[in-house]
């Protein structure tokens, strides 16, 4: 043979057997034994029993198995390129059938085959729910002769095999519960895989109340299966624990009524209401004053709705609808949780509504920095911010609606203390006092009588003041930065000090007295120019260099025209010697 032409010979040979096997495909398996109601039965059979297997692309069959169990040799074939013919081995089980085929492709069939064990055995019943007047036919195979039928393991009150071959006809027992059939037939029992379902039974659910999201647990019986609960008509998300327990959540949206559980059985509605409870989920604005509308939005607003409270305060309210009501913040009104009352029940909202803060009394007026100090008024839940005169508290705490304590911090000046909440910021219309400072005065000399401007901080409520430990004959408090006074009489060199609520504050520097004033000495000298020098000491008050030539009475005085010239802590002037006596003084 021309080895080109056996070369793709085998090549076409391959690819024709690869099609095949690609093409090879199971779709069901049918029972073709005559004889106890098995005729015909798809994915099942008995030991012994021939099936035909459907599908396509078929070619010789070298093996199949049942549950793993191969079919006796000489017992199953291809008939056709769609069938093949196969007997049910001894010792088969429940399983999936595979089938081999020439060239080592194996395909199982899409779903499992049943191995109907000797006795009876159960294809289908119908109807498929209802309840111990029902007429439940049972179709199956070895039925004759069967001693018991069986609802969820009790008898049926009734049951007489017919009317056609390996058929039963019975009736459920009284208070049939959902559960599988069994046939007894001397020692053998087949039970079905499914139920059949009785018309399910609400006994009792708890809680009897709640809200939107509340679990509420049904109990009863014939509960399995359940497609819907209902709360009221309104649809609820819902778990089956089992036959006789339900787990529903309460649906949004949810009034009071009736539950109603829909199951494969039937319906069943309870006895007795759920009560949905009222809810209020927001309310806008969150703050304001007497007088504001709110509106409070939530579910079940609008049954039998008595009361809205602001705090303890009753409210005038229009309810709009289930879901929303108007109030009105009621005179006296502090800020508090918001409630509404309905027949069904009560519900208060965690949010608080914020009316303006109020400062009326702090415990002290000008306790030092460090100190605790309680703040009392009305609305001061929700505060974020404590300041004294603008300086923020070193902390505030224990805040109640109508008193907190703060910590006096440093550095700030005498003022008012304000308050920060949701609500707004309020200054007390006291004044919490700083101790006094004095950074300053002008003029820092004079006589009695002289107006003197002090200057510093916290001057609000200045009681007294004192000229070298004199009080001023009269003083004004200008701002809370000045104050001016004026030299009383009897008033001596020293320092100035300066009486408020908070304390007392002394100058650093000393007020002078004119006539207090020392002269101080004048230093003559000549220089090798030819000039006259002359120093005195700095003072705090000027002092004017007068000379003369003549020391008649009185004197002739007259200022120096050189101006002084300042030299380290001295005066200094200097002036031309001349050949003429001259004498020389300082004048205030």
């Amino acid at each position: 043979m021309n080895p080109v032409f056996f070369t793709r010979l085998v090549t076409l040979l391959l690819l024709l057997l690869g099609v095949a096997a690609r093409s090879q495909n199971i779709t069901t398996i049918t029972n073709t034994t005559g004889g106890h109601g098995l005729n015909g039965l798809a994915w099942g059979g008995m030991v012994g029993n021939q099936v035909t297997i459907y599908g396509s692309g078929f070619v010789p069959v070298t093996a199949v198995t049942f549950g793993g169990v191969p079919a006796l040799s000489g017992q199953f074939g291809t008939t056709t390129p769609s069938t093949i013919v196969a007997t049910i081995p001894p010792g088969a089980q429940s399983g999936m059938v595979s089938v081999t085929f020439s060239g080592g492709v194996v395909r199982t069939a899409p779903q499992p085959f049943t191995v109907i064990p000797t006795g009876p055995y159960v294809r289908s019943f119908s109807p498929v729910a209802g309840n111990s007047n029902t007429t439940v036919v049972i179709k199956g195979a070895l039925l004759q002769g069967f001693s018991a039928v069986r609802f969820n393991g009790v008898n049926a009150r009734s049951a007489f095999y017919g009317p056609g071959q390996n058929e039963i006809t019975c009736l459920p027992p009284v208070g049939v519960t959902t559960g599988p059939i069994a046939v007894v037939s001397n020692a053998f029992v087949h039970t079905t895989s499914s139920n059949f379902f009785a018309t399910p039974v609400i006994h009792s659910f708890t809680p009897t109340f709640g809200r939107a999201g509340t679990n509420v647990v049904i109990t009863g019986t014939n509960l399995a299966g359940a497609t819907d609960v209902l709360f009221n008509g309104t649809p609820s998300a819902f778990t089956v624990n089992h036959n006789g327990q339900i787990t529903a959540a309460v649906p949004t949206g949810a009034a009071t009524g009736k539950l109603t559980v829909f199951a494969p059985g039937g319906s069943v509605q309870s006895a007795t209401n759920f009560v949905v409870r009222p809810t209020i989920v927001s309310f806008s604005p969150n703050v304001g004053r007497p007088g504001t509308n709110v509106v409070l939005t939530g579910a079940n607003l609008n049954e039998g709705t008595s009361a809205v409270r602001f705090g303890s305060l009753s409210a005038s309210f229009t309810v709009n609808n289930a879901t929303q009501i108007t109030a009105v913040v009621p005179n006296n009104a502090v800020t508090s949780q918001i409630s509404v009352t309905t027949t069904n029940g009560s519900h208060t909202n965690d949010a608080l509504f914020y009316l303006p803060p109020r400062i009326t009394t702090f415990s002290s007026s000008n306790a030092p920095p460090g100190a605790v100090i309680t703040v009392n008024g009305t609305n001061f839940l929700g505060a974020s911010a404590v300041l004294f005169n603008g300086v923020p508290a070193v902390n505030f705490f224990n805040v109640a609606n109508f008193n907190l304590q703060a910590t006096v911090p440093a550095g700030f000046v005498t003022g008012p203390i304000s308050l920060t909440t949701p609500a707004g910021t309020t200054n007390s219309a006291g004044l919490y006092y700083a101790a006094p400072v004095i950074t300053g005065f002008a003029p820092v000399h004079g006589l009695p009588g002289t107006n003197v401007l002090i200057q510093g901080a916290s001057f609000l409520g200045t009681s007294q003041v004192l000229f070298g430990g004199v009080p001023a004959s009269s003083f004004t408090v200008l701002s809370n930065f000045a104050v001016r006074a004026t030299v009383p009489t009897n008033a001596v060199s020293g320092p100035i000090t300066l009486t408020a609520p908070a304390g007392s504050t002394v100058s650093v520097g000393a007020f002078l007295l004119d006539n207090e004033i020392p002269v101080p000495p004048l230093a003559v000298s000549l220089t090798g120019a030819g000039q006259v020098q002359l120093a005195w000491a700095t003072n705090v008050i000027p002092f004017t260099l007068q000379a003369t030539t003549n020391l008649a009475d009185p004197p002739s005085w007259a200022s120096v025209a050189t101006p002084p010239v300042a030299f380290g802590i001295s005066n200094l002037v200097t002036e031309p010697a001349t050949n003429v006596l001259k004498f020389y003084r300082l004048k205030k």
